[in-house]
This record gives C-alpha cells, structure tokens and sequence, in this order.
C-alpha cells in the first residue's frame, strides 16, 4: 500500500466551516505548521529588532514572561523548520477554517498547544517511518491525554491522523457513541447507556455526578463524569511484553467452514503462522509459550419446521477450548489445537434426524 500523498491530518471537534476561529478540521499538517512557524519567527524576530536599544542588563519583573513567549516562539518555529511545504501550497490545500486555526498570532497560542503540535509532528515521522520500513501505512492521534489520543487514532482512516486540542473537546464528544471510548465498549457501556437512556459521551455529560454515583457507585461516578469531559489521568507507560500471541481467520458467507476437515485444514494453517511468531518470541525473549487456546464462532442454522414453530434464532456462538502446549513448534501447535477441537466436537449432541 501507498501513503497518500501528504501525510494527511485533521483537528478534531467539528466542520472547518462550522466554527472557523476554534474547532477546524484541517487536511495537511504539515502546511498549518509552516504558516504559524513563519508568523511567530517573523515576531521574533521583530521583537529582537525592538529589544536591540536595551541595556541588556536582565532587571524588571516581566523578564520570565518574555523567556516563555521565546520558547513558545522556538519550539514552533524548530518545528516548522523542518517542513517543506510552502505558505502557498498551504492556502491551496487548507480549509479558510483550518487556516485561520494554524494562523493565529502567536500569542494566542498555549504552551500546551505548541507540544500537541510538535507531538503531531513526531506522529507524523513515525507513521513515514513505518511506511519506509514496512510498506504499510498507519493512523496515529494526538491529544492531551490517554484517552483521548488513542480515541482519535480511530476517528480518521487509513493513513491519516487526528490531533485534538483542548477547545475541540466538548463538540467532539458531543455525539460520539459511548462504545467509541475506552472502557464504556461492553457489557458497562451498555449499562450506562440503559441506566441512562443515552447513547452519547455528550448526553452522558449532563448527568449530574450524583445521579450516577446512585446508580454506579463514587467510584465509577467519578470516572464516568471525567470521561465525558475528555478528562483520564491514567499515565501512558512503556509497552510491556505481550502475554499472549494469536492467529485468526473469518470466515463468512458461502466461505463458512461446514466439515470438520476444513477446519482442522485451517487450524493447522494457522498453527503455523503462530509458530512462526513464537520463534521470533523465543529467539528475542528467551521465552516460550505453555498454554493454547482454541477459540471457534459455530453458526446453527435451524430448519424451516423448528423456524415456524417458533423455536428462537440461531446466530453464531462463540466457544474456546484451553489446555497445555507441550511444545510450541508447527507441529506441536496444530496437533494440540485439533485435540482441542475434536475434544469440543465430540461433546456436541447429535444433530436432529441423524
């Protein structure tokens, strides 16, 4: 696959045209950094120009100030130093929303929006990096917390990226389905949203703390109302070493698997590429896995006379099978999970008429 070109990005939170002094969406990163690194080397600059009549000696209370304003200045200009792309081609490619966002005078920008800038840059890099080494592109998100970037990771694919600034947050999770951040995708965010009849991080917004501590306890109150205002203090930490390595397969359609030949086929096609993983794993990590697990959707479709009578629906079921690996080689992997399968078929009543 091919990155488009670009490097795409966006601002996250609403339609450029919407609200184009604060929550833009913006097609091209890279140009929206170029425009504001220029504005703010060109004040710079300028305020060097105005400061050369000084005596230079340091005194007055207002020097601090003026050293923050400087490595504002620096880190947005480093930053757009870096960038090729030219104030021209940005307002050919940028909204006049997202525009005016990446535009403004330098002092209307936080400290803590020129590090999510730079932190989009190095998202950017890293995803061109990826791309270089394995021919695959990738969607990154940057935001002021955990949460928050991995949710806008999410909301821009394939090979783009999302950045979210402090000010788009409430639009965006507006009407953003609860199942769409971290934590409230199952069986509790189906609770909540019953509980509460809503279905929105915005709706969830408007459910006083104590409400939800009566129906949830202080405990997840608490977490349930920073959540829905884009607050998570969870600390982003160093991956750890992966406790568990998997191969799937789908199958659906007239692709359904329906003997168990074809499945065992499978099995021991997919025994395979594990044990190739786990070669690697072995080999890096000195490590080697004890445990395999075999997990199997079954579809039961029902006849026309169980279907009339009024019998329920079939669907697929999900079941998974568990027991020692003795040795996690091709061969190993595939006999241990066809056991594992013929274990479970084995346990299956016999199917009506025969």
């Amino acid at each position: 696959m091919r990155e488009r070109e670009g490097f795409e990005g966006h601002i996250a939170g609403a339609d450029a045209e919407s609200n184009p002094d604060e929550l833009v969406g913006h097609r091209e990163l890279r140009a929206g950094l170029q425009v504001q690194g220029q504005r703010m080397e060109a004040s710079a600059a300028e305020g060097r120009a105005n400061d050369g009549g000084g005596d230079g000696d340091g005194d007055g209370g207002d020097d601090d100030d003026g050293d923050n304003d400087g490595e504002r200045a620096a880190a947005a200009v480093l930053t757009a130093r870096m960038l090729l792309t030219s104030p021209e081609e940005a307002r050919k490619q940028l909204s006049p929303g997202s525009l005016a966002w990446w535009s403004r005078a330098p002092e209307a920008w936080t400290a803590q929006e020129l590090l999510l800038a730079c932190g989009a840059r190095a998202a950017m890099e890293l995803r061109r990096a990826v791309l270089q080494v394995t021919g695959f592109t990738c969607s990154a998100g940057v935001g002021c917390n955990k949460m928050m970037a991995k949710l806008c990771s999410g909301l821009h694919k394939p090979a783009q990226q999302t950045l979210a600034p402090p000010t788009s947050l409430s639009h965006l999770l507006e009407g953003l389905p609860l199942d769409r951040v971290r934590g409230l995708g199952g069986m509790f965010g189906q609770q909540v949203g019953d509980a509460l009849g809503i279905r929105t991080v915005g709706e969830l917004a408007r459910v006083s703390e104590r409400r939800l501590a009566g129906l949830f306890g202080d405990k997840r109150a608490r977490w349930l109302a920073k959540v829905s205002q884009g607050e998570d203090d969870e600390p982003v930490k160093e991956r750890s070493l992966p406790q568990s390595f998997g191969a799937a397969k789908t199958f659906r359609g007239a692709t359904a698997l329906k003997t168990p030949e074809q499945v065992e086929r499978w099995l021991r096609s997919l025994a395979e590429e594990l044990a190739q993983r786990l070669a690697v794993e072995r080999a890096a990590q000195s490590r080697a896995a004890r445990v395999l697990s075999v997990g199997i959707s079954v579809v039961v479709v029902e006849d026309a006379a169980s279907s009339s009578a009024g019998s329920g629906g079939g669907g697929a079921q999900h079941v998974s099978r568990q027991g020692p690996l003795r040795s996690d080689t091709h061969g190993g992997i595939a006999h241990a999970a066809c056991q594992l399968y013929r274990r479970w078929l084995a346990a299956q009543p016999e199917p009506a008429g025969g």
